[in-house]
């Protein structure tokens, strides 16, 4: 098999999202909860939201869970040894 032929196979497997990811992995604190909101929020280009400091505390919050998380999660990763899980 080519490289060429497993990039194309490749390209149609849809990466896992964030939360999807942190369930998997059982993050602390599970999915983010502010992920819909903050979605929308860029999805409405209302870039003041982000602008504004200090910074609202709704993205600070999204923001560190993110962070924290994925640290906890990476840990877990390592420990299992399960990089290839989403290959």
């Amino acid at each position: 098999m080519t490289y060429e032929h497993t990039l194309k196979k490749l390209h149609h497997i849809k990466s896992p999202g964030l939360n999807q990811i942190l369930e998997t992995w059982k993050a602390p604190n599970g999915p983010n909860e502010l992920k819909e909101k903050m979605k929308k929020i860029f999805q409405e280009g209302d870039r003041s939201y982000f602008e504004t400091r200090p910074i609202i505390d709704d993205f600070l919050q999204y923001s560190a869970r993110d962070v924290e998380d994925l640290i906890e999660v990476h840990e877990k990763m390592l420990q299992q040894d399960s990089y290839g899980l989403w290959l």
